[in-house]
């Protein structure tokens, strides 16, 4: 609600084409970090939290050696 980051959320990313699932949580500063992943996508980033309504965003794409920047906001 004042714009801070929510630490300890829950992120899930699945790679939509294969249904592949990976899970991981935000840091105290609201950063999440996922490895690994296919290049492509689309991929379907859902983030959830206690006393946040789970936030959504799909047809994300990935490229390689690429660092990706989403922000996610949760109310």
């Amino acid at each position: 609600d004042n714009g801070a980051p929510v630490a300890n959320a829950t992120v899930t990313i699945v790679h939509t084409p294969s249904g592949t699932r990976s899970v991981t949580r935000s840091g105290a500063d609201g950063v999440f970090d996922a490895r690994g992943l296919r290049v492509g996508g689309p991929y379907t980033i859902t983030a959830s939290a206690p006393g946040f309504e789970a936030e959504t965003i799909s047809g994300v794409n990935l490229a390689q050696a690429d660092t990706l920047r989403l922000n996610i906001d949760m109310i």
